[in-house]
């Protein structure tokens, strides 16, 4: 089973030592383990965070993997400096994706042209690297998938991180080949809905499973966790909310899905837990 989106960087997932210290993070993967999980991914959302997700992959090589991009909302703050160290960063061994990255018309916290700007260079250099890409994007589907289209020299593959659109926006990004990671907004009954509706006509062949922790945590998990905080492997909630809808079991999601991030992000063979 493996989570393919965690934010270990975040301060909701530090202990009072820091996440960043061995013990702590040793803690977290053993737990992990402990629930059967044979894999995470660590997401880069700037550069200090792609930096960091780096360092947690070298410390459990084979466990962690990581991302390095730009988050739409850090485009505003990524200067010439930090573009050289981007584009040395997507190099290292470590990162099995280069993102998160794409367009939030949503929020806007930074101007959608700067966020444009900064969305195609991490495109263009990726060229040459061809990582798959790990896609955000809220309220700017048609312009997200322009600039896609506009860059489709760039990259082979890739995943649209914690989908919540409906089944038109499902179709498009099915069409230019991307597979879909799909997170506990699946399980939340207030706003998922045309998540829920989708998740049939998403293929299996497609189909990656994630936490996005320590948020969106799984509504229907019980017991509910006393911290509110989501955990990697809460990603079994995911699984077994995807096996409902789709008429499955449990276990051919948790198999098809692990193998699906294996092959998009060329991770090891499965270890054992």
């Amino acid at each position: 089973m493996i989570d393919i989106g965690v934010n270990l960087s975040s301060k909701l997932l530090q202990n009072k030592q820091g996440l960043s210290t061995f013990d702590s993070l040793q803690q977290l993967v053993d737990t992990c383990k402990d629930q059967g999980m044979t894999g995470l991914i660590a997401i880069g959302t700037s550069l200090k965070q792609s930096i960091q997700a780096i360092e947690y992959a070298r410390l459990h090589p084979g466990f962690i993997h990581a991302t390095a991009g730009i988050h739409p909302h850090d485009a505003k703050d990524l200067d010439e400096a930090g573009r050289k160290a981007l584009t040395s960063l997507i190099t290292a061994p470590e990162v099995v994706a280069v993102g998160e990255m794409g367009l939030d018309f949503n929020r806007n916290f930074s101007p959608p042209p700067v966020q444009e700007e900064v969305f195609e260079f991490q495109l263009d250099i990726n060229q040459h690297q061809r990582k798959p890409l790990y896609l955000h994007e809220r309220d700017a589907l048609q312009r997200q998938l322009e600039i896609l289209r506009a860059h489709r020299n760039c990259f082979d593959s890739g995943v649209v991180h914690c989908f919540t659109g409906d089944k038109d926006s499902l179709r498009q990004y099915l069409d230019m080949g991307f597979c879909i990671g799909i997170t506990g907004w699946v399980c939340d009954e207030r706003r998922g809905s045309d998540l829920v509706e989708a998740i049939p006509y998403l293929p299996l062949e497609r189909l990656l499973i994630e936490t996005d922790s320590p948020y969106l945590i799984p509504r229907t998990l019980r017991p509910k966790p006393k911290s509110g905080r989501n955990q990697p492997w809460f990603v079994s909630e995911v699984a077994r909310k995807v096996a409902e809808l789709k008429n499955l079991s449990l276990e051919e999601v948790i198999a098809v899905t692990t193998g699906n991030a294996q092959e998009l992000f060329a991770l090891p063979a499965v270890q054992d837990a």
